[in-house]
């Protein structure tokens, strides 16, 4: 398998690319179909907001190793708010480095849809992290407070969505006779 995978090539007119050029997406990857060419190109915010979630999560992961290492003591809640974080987030970066990494060692040609299980772990990781963020956003603020900046800060994130996908996406994507 290793030998028929080396030496596959792309044809004559296909769009290859690197695995380092996926997460940033620079480059995607034409489809094409008799006289029709579709170009697959990712969501270049969706992308970048989950490539800077890894990123956030590094740096909470380091900064937890960090202040472990000269035995800071913890809020309690706090504590168990980062310890359930930090657990899933690490699986999920796993996953999403074995799913990614591998693809640096290869040989044979890549194609931007080599990305998209590591990607499916990208995004989890990355709603993990904005779920930890709210989560200590409630953490450090009164009894009172708490669940109503949670559930304000939910709807926000659910509402920017709603918008940005049911509203600007339809408004953007389609034309509406006149």
């Amino acid at each position: 398998m290793t030998v028929s995978n080396s030496n596959l090539k792309p044809k004559e007119g296909e769009v290859t690319s690197r695995p380092w050029q996926w997460p940033l997406n620079t480059k995607g990857q034409v489809y094409s179909g008799g006289d029709y060419r579709v170009y697959m190109l990712g969501n270049p915010v969706v992308f970048w907001l989950t490539d800077a979630m890894i990123v956030v999560y590094l740096v909470i992961l380091l900064l937890k190793l960090l202040l472990d290492k000269r035995q800071i003591k913890w809020n309690l809640s706090v504590k168990i708010c980062l310890e359930r974080y930090l657990y899933a987030g690490t699986w999920l970066f796993l996953a999403w480095a074995l799913h990614y990494l591998p693809f640096f060692m290869m040989g044979r040609v890549l194609y931007f849809h080599h990305y998209f299980p590591a990607y499916i772990f990208q995004c989890m990781l990355a709603g993990v992290t904005v779920e930890f963020c709210i989560g200590m956003m409630t953490a450090v603020c009164s009894w009172s407070l708490q669940p109503i900046l949670y559930h304000s800060a939910v709807v926000a994130v659910l509402g920017g969505t709603v918008y940005r996908y049911g509203f600007c996406l339809s408004v953007s994507s389609f034309s509406f006779p006149s």
